[in-house]
């Protein structure tokens, strides 16, 4: 499955991206996905326990 992911504030600088899409797994969840964003952008490690995730517009938790 593909999915968007945007990046804002202090990611979108870490990341110099606006937004980009990824490939992952139908099971995924949103800790898979910043796990797959860490490891492109290891400086994103620093904030893990800060970045929220949403899922069309609406916050979520990384289980989802």
């Amino acid at each position: 499955m593909r999915v968007r992911v945007k990046f804002f504030a202090y990611t979108r600088e870490i990341t110099g991206r606006k937004e980009m899409e990824i490939d992952v797994k139908e099971t995924a969840r949103l800790g898979d996905i910043l796990d797959i964003l860490v490891e492109k952008f290891p400086a994103l490690e620093r904030y893990r326990d800060e970045i929220k995730m949403a899922i069309n517009h609406e916050y979520a938790p990384l289980e989802t």
